[in-house]
């Protein structure tokens, strides 16, 4: 009778998973520089503007008229 193999031929390959990758927990800790936080509503931005003693228009709107030119 002859010998007859019927397998996945991996006896030597070792491990068939990978390492895991750390989680994002421990990758990523929680602070406020990645924090995300509602904007504030309009009101409160225009309140914060003139107790900073700025101008209640944004300055991003004022930017482009100096490349118009």
């Amino acid at each position: 009778m002859e010998n007859i193999y019927v397998g996945w031929g991996l006896k030597y390959a070792g491990k068939g998973t990978a390492h895991l990758s750390p989680t994002t927990m421990a990758e990523y800790p929680s602070g406020l520089e990645i924090t995300e936080l509602l904007d504030p509503s309009l009101e409160e931005e225009q309140a914060l503007r003139k107790k900073l003693g700025r101008a209640a228009s944004c300055p991003e709107e004022n930017e482009d008229t100096d490349e118009e030119e």
